[in-house]
């Protein structure tokens, strides 16, 4: 069951004009509207992401990001901005971010994969997928991470970007 993004008792309302309709549950509509100063900032990014208004979506998720922290949404949808726009370093940083303030959370290591998988580093983006490391397997997998929610986006694009590199060996 989701929580009220306000003041955490179960929450079953959620914005109407979010993009993402899993970013910011709320309990009433007192708590919507109170929040709403604060989150209209989140949802117009949430837009502009998905629009392909990268440069404005980073822009307004940076700024929500100055007041908020520790909102680990935030940095994942910036990471996918900048992953989009091609700046991978950064990308890998707000998901990096994101497994510090919660290394349970799948997306962050979702963040990561994509930068990687764009880069062409597949091992790596395996390494993070499936053990939480830069390319290492130290045996120590995620438990706490379903894999397979985790890997699922990328099985298609890794198995097709391995076939362009390899062929039919």
């Amino acid at each position: 069951m989701s929580v009220c993004s306000v003041c955490t008792k179960p929450a079953t309302k959620l914005c109407g004009k979010c993009v993402s309709k899993s970013y910011l549950h709320y309990c009433s509509v007192d708590c919507q509207t109170s929040d709403w100063r604060e989150h209209k900032l989140v949802c117009g990014s949430l837009k502009q992401l998905q629009d392909g208004m990268l440069d404005g979506a980073i822009s307004a998720f940076t700024k929500h990001l100055h007041s908020n922290p520790a909102d680990k949404k935030a940095y994942y949808y910036r990471g996918l901005a900048y992953n989009k726009k091609g700046n991978y370093k950064k990308g890998i940083a707000d998901g990096e971010t994101c497994i510090k303030l919660d290394k349970t959370w799948q997306e962050g290591y979702k963040c990561i994969g994509d930068a990687l998988m764009h880069m062409d580093r597949i091992k790596e983006t395996l390494g993070v997928l499936l053990n939480g490391e830069e390319g290492e397997d130290d045996g120590k997998e995620l438990e706490e991470v379903d894999k397979t929610k985790v890997l699922a986006p990328f099985i298609t694009e890794l198995n097709k970007k391995y076939w362009e590199i390899h062929g039919d060996e």
